[in-house]
């Protein structure tokens, strides 16, 4: 299948960090006492391909999400799911199923779907041998990376970054153990097999570098606690490959809608709120307490751990004492007064739990 290199047009903002190793060098050590004859032991590129993580990290820029940052909608980065970029007819969930399966895969009559293969899922050791059973892991998940500073591009280079398939940028993984690190960062949460601790930081890393994203202060002390007690056979070796194009989006302007009200002060005092969540129904119900009609501009919906979000302001605004149902599933139909947020599943059968955030930043909160 072919591979291509995902190039963004418009104005560019250039991209000069390179998620790629260039090994030399060595790793150092203490200058020999008087009268001791300098030896000085050959070096493989594997020598130092720790420090050269080290570094990498130390490039990466250190700071805190915006606050003033848009809400994460998965859709802005996955908007029909797993893209196909190079229009072969296999989307990027099969072309990693193609790619990291040990064994050559079986694909279905039409050639664009893997049935069948075997994939050891490296942060469990379980080994898979269905395609429906794998999961493709974000080693930075999308939302991380949207409070990063992917927030701030354009919905090509979101798409992109969805569906990059440089190395270490996606892994097929069981989808008990994707769930449950959900969004969370190295600090937060780290596979369960620790023999696979270094060559996860590594790839942690080389994404955002490759991206040029951020890393929050904890994040970064756990990494680089992580990399220094890793071994050179540890870290996974990289071939050459080009930087990411970034290309930012133009700046959002505001506007004003006369005759609704927008709650700026952070009290959370007017906001819309959740009334209920029917996991079974696939249906959230939100109200309007007020006596006055509220735009959903800046208001996000999402389940636990963010695996699916969307931002409500296409859904317009909520009347005075009014409510809004928002369906998801296979059978969503609109109809007054109930909106469909996308055509598939999103509260768990199992139990569930619905956030609604407002663009004060107040969070309610239904089980579902």
């Amino acid at each position: 299948m072919k591979r291509s290199t995902v190039l963004i047009g418009c104005s560019l903002v250039a991209a000069t960090v390179a998620a790629t190793f260039q090994f030399a060098g060595g790793l150092g050590g203490d200058a020999p006492a008087a009268g001791e004859s300098e030896v000085t032991a050959p070096t493989s590129p594997a020598d130092d391909s720790v420090r050269d993580v080290l570094d990498l990290l130390g490039s990466l820029t250190v700071a805190d999400p915006d606050p003033a940052r848009p809400a994460y909608d998965r859709d802005t980065y996955q908007p029909d799911g797993w893209a196909d970029l190079d229009g072969d007819c296999i989307s990027g969930r099969h072309e990693v199923l193609a790619t990291q399966s040990r064994i050559p895969v079986v694909m279905d009559p039409s050639g664009c779907f893997v049935e069948s293969g075997s994939w050891t899922d490296p942060y469990t050791g379980t080994v898979v041998t269905q395609a429906t059973d794998i999961t493709i892991d974000h080693v930075v998940p999308l939302s991380a990376a949207h409070r990063a500073g992917a927030w701030r591009w354009d919905p090509e280079t979101k798409i992109a970054f969805a569906n990059d398939e440089a190395p270490g940028v996606l892994v097929a993984v069981v989808g008990s153990v994707n769930q449950a690190k959900g969004d969370m960062t190295p600090d937060r949460w780290l596979p369960p097999r620790r023999e696979h601790h270094c060559a996860y930081a590594s790839n942690w890393v080389s994404t955002k570098a490759r991206w040029q994203l951020s890393v929050t202060a904890p994040e970064a002390a756990t990494l680089e606690q992580i990399l220094s007690s890793c071994a050179p056979a540890d870290i996974p070796s990289r071939p050459a490959s080009e930087p990411s194009v970034i290309v930012l989006a133009p700046p959002v302007t505001s506007t004003t809608i006369g005759g609704v009200v927008v709650p700026v002060d952070g009290s959370g005092v007017g906001d819309v709120r959740i009334a209920q969540c029917q996991r079974r129904e696939e249906r959230v119900v939100l109200v309007n307490p007020t006596a006055a009609s509220i735009s959903l501009v800046g208001y996000e919906l999402h389940d636990e751990e963010s695996r699916h979000s969307t931002l409500l302001d296409r859904f317009g605004s909520i009347d005075a004492g009014a409510t809004l149902v928002v369906l998801t599933g296979e059978e969503a139909v609109e109809s007054p007064g109930e909106v469909v947020w996308k055509p598939q599943n999103v509260w768990n059968n199992d139990g569930d739990t619905a956030f609604l955030v407002t663009p004060s930043g107040s969070v309610s909160s239904v089980r579902c």
